[in-house]
């Protein structure tokens, strides 16, 4: 179906790109084939966040039966097979294939023989009872819905026979109306139905709750493994919370975890309960005859299943993450006790470092001790004690592995840098000092000088990779 229709848009051979879903329905193109076999009619559609195909083909009027739907649907699967891969379906909400006919009577004429008719001739076959029941409407179409709702392909299909006189009426109901653009009513009530099913699908797809809630709970008790000394007092390595904690909260927060998981089943019970809505205002209605519920009773059942499937698995999935969230403020209480510790115990280190090399400086102030350095090495070792007095305390924080955040690296190796040129200095003036070449000449200092500075960034630099290398 290619020719275009005088005034509607021209046939498309793609989806233009970047199609507005807040906009209400837009014919993407329309398309006929001439034929003197049959009609043949289709249009595109993109209406908010679904884009749609509904295609027409019928026999002309003097082929009569149902016999003849199985010609059209080779001829319809044909089609598709010839147009190439059928896309993923994934991203296909649902596919309805709606096989219609017209009888003659009135009343209940045929309401005992066409469920043998629809039985004998109809696509899907006769295997199961489906075809023993039907819906009615008002205006005589019977219905009959060959879907079980357990196939977890996204296919169904409608059989509907509808009387004569009501021949226009059944092409307003499901196909168009002449001079008018939109989706009519079966169509609409099938794409809200489609949202469902596809939601249904993609969900069933999803991992499991449970697999979720072990993985989880697992987590959690690893943890509280990691936690448990410290019920008796006994000391628990910090590292080892930090890790626990770590992979739970990765558990918790991550792109799959419970958190986003929580939330996406928010958003999925949220939208099928608007299609639930929707479902309502387009449900047409219709007396059941025969075994079963009626065909818009089916479609209702299977979007509160799903909704009360998702409910309950949000249930868990709270529950789960209300143990992991206990956990976890456990482990920060613990660890931010532990810190305020460890951050005591470096405050009275560095105190201790800086109060000792202050209390040596006094006393040697106070007794006017020279110590017996050739003035020039005064100069060098000066530098060296004051690199080490500003290195010593740093030293011993790092060795503590407390964590140091980017902008404070500087810090760190300024520090390694210093004591490294006073190393190299002292080292080479005291080289020349023994050896009675002093005064050392400027050009031997700084190299060495500088020499001493590389060497001491590049262990610093080694130590620090590897004391950040995660375990």
């Amino acid at each position: 179906m290619t020719s275009p229709v005088a005034g509607a848009p021209a046939p498309l051979e793609v989806l233009p790109p970047g199609l507005d879903h807040d906009q209400e329905f837009t014919s993407l193109g329309i398309a006929v084939r001439a034929s003197t076999s049959g009609l043949y009619s289709a249009f595109a559609f993109t209406e908010h966040d679904v884009t749609g195909l509904v295609a027409l083909l019928a026999p002309n009027e003097t082929q009569t039966g149902l016999e003849g739907w199985n010609p059209l649907l080779r001829e319809w699967t044909d089609a598709l097979t010839a147009a190439g891969p059928v896309p993923s379906s994934e991203g296909i909400l649902h596919e309805f294939r709606i096989f219609e006919a017209l009888y003659r009577g009135r009343g209940a004429s045929g309401r005992r023989t066409h469920p043998d008719h629809i039985r004998r001739d109809a696509p899907s076959g006769g295997n199961g009872t489906w075809w023993q029941g039907f819906d009615e409407t008002d205006e005589g179409f019977r219905i009959w819905n060959a879907d079980g709702y357990d196939s977890p392909d996204p296919l169904s299909a409608l059989y509907v026979l509808a009387p004569v006189r009501h021949e226009d009426t059944l092409d307003a109901w499901a196909w168009a109306l002449p001079g008018q653009q939109g989706l009519r009513p079966l169509t609409r009530y099938l794409m809200h139905a489609a949202k469902v099913r596809y939601e249904e699908r993609l969900y069933a797809s999803s991992e499991l709750v449970h697999t979720r809630v072990d993985r989880s709970d697992a987590e959690t008790e690893a943890l509280l493994r990691v936690l448990a000394p410290t019920s008796t007092g006994r000391p628990v390595s910090l590292d080892r919370i930090r890790t626990a904690a770590a992979l739970l909260d990765r558990g918790q927060f991550g792109p799959q975890g419970l958190l986003w998981t929580i939330t996406q089943q928010r958003q999925l019970v949220r939208t099928v309960s608007i299609a639930v809505d929707n479902l309502r205002i387009h449900t047409p209605g219709v007396r059941r005859h025969g075994p079963g519920s009626t065909w818009p009773k089916a479609e209702l059942a299977v979007a509160q299943r799903v909704i009360r499937q998702v409910e309950g698995d949000q249930v868990q999935l709270e529950a789960c993450r209300e143990r992991a969230d206990a956990a976890r403020t456990v482990a920060s209480g613990i660890t931010e006790r532990a810190l305020n510790e460890h951050r005591v115990w470096l405050t009275l280190v560095q105190t201790s470092v800086l109060g000792a090399i202050l209390t040596a400086l006094t006393v040697v102030q106070a007794f006017q001790y020279k110590p017996p350095l050739s003035r020039n090495l005064q100069s060098p070792v000066i530098l060296l004690l004051a690199s080490l007095a500003l290195a010593l305390p740093l030293l011993v924080l790092r060795s503590a592995r407390a964590a140091v955040s980017t902008p404070y690296r500087w810090l760190d190796a300024s520090a390694v840098v210093l004591l490294g040129v006073a190393a190299g200095w002292t080292a080479v003036v005291a080289w020349g000092v023994h050896y009675g070449h002093a005064p050392v000449p400027f050009v031997v200092t700084v190299p060495c000088s500088g020499a001493g500075g590389l060497l001491a960034y590049g262990a610093y630099h080694c130590w620090d990779r590897r004391r950040s290398r995660p375990d």
